[in-house]
């Protein structure tokens, strides 16, 4: 518990002084004892019939972490015989050690001291020392009247209320806790005269005393606001409750009359059914419906509450998921609703899970399914498909990350597709045996192309690795296996290491149970050869290897190699010459004249192939050409005049 200090104040020994204090409050030239002296007033009504009469000023005063509680009264005449004499009883403290809504049923209290010695034993207390008395209960339509002056002077104005101290006291208690923090902020006192009531938000006078100017009485608001407004917000059925707390702080936060207004239209269609919310959600203007969510975000309030304030229209929604103030979960569920709404343009909401952080998982959990999010990327850009799924994707179960993913795919181009499934497993860890499918079709498919392009070791990035290895799977790692051999082939700085790592590349492809798939990657492996330092030298081995499993006729085999070196791009077709000219040395290809001219040297029979492989040729630089001059010529007479023929 935290220390309070007190003073007491009255006349005595010929002047009005403090008759005991404690702590800082005994300094009489320090900060607080000095605030605290300016609290120590009481000017009577001057319509009194007798000191008795007098009203009791009860209240406190907030500035900073600091909090007043003070208790003043009328004593009459002075030992002199002088009228004026008074006393006042204040309690000094931190204000979380003061809180307001513990303070209207300490007014009665037994402790307070009134004027007579001071006690014998006085020194710092705690709260729990100013015991606690019954509050008298403030009547219905009083208690109404009550919270809508509140509402209209918002804390920006004076509320004056003419009526005695215990009426006051009996109203505040009863909103301190139907609708806790209300008046956490508010000067109050149940008695001023009018040159100081005007310091005060909610202050009690004596009926014979004009209002300071500018000040709202308590009584003199329309009875049909009075009414619709006070009755649901004083309310205690407990169907109000979540209503009022989110009700009440909007309207006190908006700066017109205008919310009080709007509120008091609001409320009468609450009163008899929760479910009555959305009709009334729809009439909110963005302003207002904003002040709401804003109010309901600090406190517990029911979840058909927040689900009636985001039934908006599209445009509001928007509005709703640009307020950082709100929680980022009510935001993504603006967004969507949004989202899931058939007339509204996605673009908005697509931009902003590409560019607010934190929105993209949220409003993933906020959908029911994927399905909205795969139907609003339906024509969008590979870019703008990429960042919303890398945005949204974590916020989906399984199965709808599976969905997103393979709608995904479907937009990027086939050589991407490895790239932006390694960034998806970047923001989820795959637990599901799909994806082992997925990753393995993605990689698969990524090989033709590369081919094509004559990009053979691009299939063999890093990204590919990571596919393949955060999938796992049966399909991954078989594939990983044969990509490893190969990229490790690739990598190898020595002809030995590159020799070990191919070979093992081409039993992993023996592995694979696929027809079509085994002799793609048979494929990518002979295009891989001539980036490997070792493809000169182990080509024979490899090429048997493969030419095993995809049950090629020599003639085929010959066909195969020489697109391969058309295909080469960038990369020395030289593996593939020398095979093939190995083959016509061992008389496994079948040549022919050809021709009219009788000199002419010999010509693959296939017509197609030599064509072929006299492009290759021309592409071979001098090193190379001369290196494959030596192996026709080591391959007997029927080799070298075959090389012979591809550079006439």
């Amino acid at each position: 518990m935290s220390r309070l200090d007190q003073l007491l104040f009255t006349w005595q020994d010929g002047s009005f002084r403090a008759v005991a204090a404690t702590g800082e409050l005994a300094e009489p030239r320090g900060w607080l004892a000095e605030q605290t002296l300016r609290l120590c007033r009481y000017h009577p009504p001057t319509a009194l019939e007798s000191p008795e009469e007098a009203p009791i000023s009860y209240g406190w005063w907030t500035e900073g972490p600091t909090r007043w509680l003070f208790r003043r009264g009328y004593l009459g005449s002075d030992p002199t015989g002088r009228p004026g004499n008074f006393f006042a009883h204040i309690v000094v403290g931190e204000r979380h050690a003061l809180p307001v809504h513990e303070l209207a049923e300490r007014f009665a209290s037994p402790f307070w001291w009134s004027g007579g010695p001071a006690p014998s034993s006085f020194g710092p207390i705690e709260l729990a020392d100013i015991s606690a008395t019954p509050v008298h209960p403030a009547g219905q339509a009083q208690l109404e009247s009550f919270v809508t002056t509140l509402l209209h002077t918002r804390g920006m104005s004076c509320a004056v209320i003419y009526e005695p101290p215990a009426n006051i006291v009996a109203c505040v208690a009863s909103t301190c806790r139907r609708l806790p923090g209300l008046l956490d902020d508010l000067q109050f006192s149940t008695y001023e005269t009018p040159q100081h009531a005007d310091a005060f938000h909610l202050v009690g006078m004596h009926p014979s005393q004009n209002p300071p100017h500018g000040a709202l009485v308590h009584g003199t608001i329309p009875a049909t606001k009075t009414t619709s407004a006070g009755r649901i917000l004083v309310s205690d059925r407990s169907d109000h409750q979540d209503v009022t707390r989110i009700l009440l702080a909007a309207a006190t936060a908006d700066g017109s009359d205008g919310a009080v207004d709007r509120l008091a239209a609001s409320l009468p269609s609450i009163e008899n059914r929760r479910s009555d919310l959305h009709p009334v959600s729809r009439r909110l203007n963005i302003a207002d419906r904003l002040n709401l969510l804003r109010s309901a975000a600090g406190r517990q309030v029911d979840e058909q509450v927040i689900a009636a304030l985001l039934d908006s229209d599209p445009p509001d929604l928007l509005h709703i998921a640009d307020d950082r103030t709100l929680p980022v979960t009510w935001r993504a569920r603006a967004l969507a609703t949004r989202l899931t709404t058939a007339s509204a343009p996605v673009r908005p909401v697509l931009e902003r899970l590409r560019d607010v952080a934190g929105l993209g998982p949220a409003t993933a959990q906020a959908l029911p399914t994927s399905e909205p999010l795969i139907r609003a990327l339906n024509g969008q850009t590979a870019t703008t498909v990429r960042h919303v799924v890398l945005a949204t994707i974590e916020g989906f179960s399984e199965d709808d990350r599976i969905l997103l993913t393979q709608a995904a795919l479907r937009v990027w181009e086939p050589a991407r597709r490895p790239v932006q499934l390694a960034w998806i497993f970047e923001r989820i860890q795959p637990s599901d045996e799909r994806w082992d499918l997925i990753a393995s079709d993605v990689v698969l498919g990524a090989i033709k192309p590369a081919l094509e392009r004559r990009q053979p070791t691009a299939p063999l990035s890093s990204a590919v690795v990571t596919v393949l290895t955060d999938a796992g799977g049966p399909r991954s790692t078989d594939l990983l296996a044969v990509v490893g051999g190969l990229l490790g082939g690739v990598q190898a700085r020595s002809t030995s290491a590159g020799e070990h790592e191919l070979r093992y590349a081409v039993d992993a492809v023996a592995t694979i149970a696929d027809r079509h798939r085994r002799g793609l990657l048979a494929e990518l492996a002979l295009a891989v050869l001539p980036a490997v330092p070792a493809g000169q030298e182990c080509i024979s081995g490899v090429v048997a290897g493969l030419q095993h499993l995809r049950h090629f006729t020599d003639d085929q085999l010959a066909g195969e190699l020489l697109k391969l070196a058309d295909r080469s791009g960038h990369l020395s077709p030289l593996p593939y010459i020398a095979f093939v000219i190995k083959m016509v040395g061992e008389k496994r290809l079948e040549l022919t004249r050809g021709g009219i001219v009788a000199h002419r040297h010999p010509r693959l029979k296939n017509h197609a192939w030599q064509k072929l492989a006299v492009q290759a040729a021309l592409r071979l630089n001098d090193p190379d050409r001369h290196q494959a001059a030596m192996l026709a010529r080591n391959a007997g007479d029927r080799a070298e005049r075959w090389w012979m023929s591809l550079n006439e």
